[in-house]
């Protein structure tokens, strides 16, 4: 089967690269591990591997919301919202 055409030329169609969406279990079993019994201590270093991501992901996720909007606003002029004598 062949790949979809966004595919083979190496383009996405929404930008993901850079976004961290989960922990990856392994790697948190092994961190945590030494400390699995301070319930405490694995709350902290949870809440700041989550913040850490949503900083990470931030920069990201305000380009894409900048694009949205751009494209919504770009609808609404193809659409001839702006055009006189619209109703």
């Amino acid at each position: 089967m062949k790949p979809a055409p966004h595919l083979q030329t190496g383009r996405r169609r929404a930008p993901k690269r850079g976004l961290t969406f989960a922990l990856d279990g392994p790697e948190a079993y092994e961190a945590l591990y030494s400390v699995r019994e301070d319930e405490e201590e694995i709350d902290r270093r949870l809440t700041y591997w989550l913040q850490s991501f949503r900083q990470g992901n931030h920069l990201t996720v305000k380009h894409l919301t900048k694009v949205f909007e751009l494209a919504g606003f770009a609808l609404l002029v193809r659409s001839d919202f702006w055009q006189p004598g619209w109703r």
